[in-house]
């Protein structure tokens, strides 16, 4: 895992990227070394935009991916010990 960005005290603070071993990366916010504020996740397809607090992801977040015929989707995210998941709430076309 890397990081790019603000430290305050050794921890993460303020606006950075994080880039996970898996290749996914967060762009967002930081507070006390943790993902905080509006960030966006991307995991090599989708893209994740909306809220995080205390390093979950929270309320509505809108997934989408950029290619001809996608869709945006708007989930709500679920963060469990195998990683994410996303309960759909809506899907709209995107052409």
């Amino acid at each position: 895992m890397s990081y790019v960005g603000r430290f305050h005290r050794g921890k993460r603070q303020g606006r950075g990227t994080l880039t996970f071993s898996n290749g996914d990366t967060y762009n967002g916010s930081f507070d006390d070394d943790l993902m905080q504020g509006t960030g966006t996740y991307f995991d090599g397809l989708w893209t994740y935009v909306g809220q995080y607090e205390k390093g979950q992801a929270v309320g509505k977040h809108s997934k989408s991916a950029d290619y001809l015929g996608s869709s945006t989707v708007m989930a709500k995210p679920n963060l469990s010990g195998s990683g994410w998941t996303w309960e759909k709430i809506e899907d709209t076309d995107i052409f």
